[in-house]
């Protein structure tokens, strides 16, 4: 998203965002795919600056986590271990 905009020309529309908002964009959008996947109701009503900032690093730290046990179960899951022999299958 940033690359893309950054290397437009200025006529078709070249945005600069700076590392920070891009950051804050992607926090953003973390949090925005929590509400999607409990399927809440996604509102600010009743959040200040200080409330809404601290719920985006609480989304950006559960993304994180998220991809860290991805990484971790896929590699585990995928593999099916060594076979006895060519005739005689391991029991799962």
């Amino acid at each position: 998203m940033r690359g893309d905009f950054g290397t437009r020309s200025t006529t078709a529309g070249k945005i600069v965002f700076g590392t920070n908002r891009t950051k804050r964009i992607k926090a953003l959008i973390h949090w925005l795919m929590d509400f999607y996947r409990i399927s809440g109701k996604l509102s600010i009503v009743g959040l200040n600056e200080t409330s809404f900032q601290a719920k985006l690093r609480l989304a950006v730290t559960r993304a994180s986590i998220r991809k860290t046990l991805s990484a971790q179960a896929l590699p585990q899951a995928a593999d099916p271990g060594q076979l006895k022999s060519e005739k005689q299958w391991k029991e799962y």
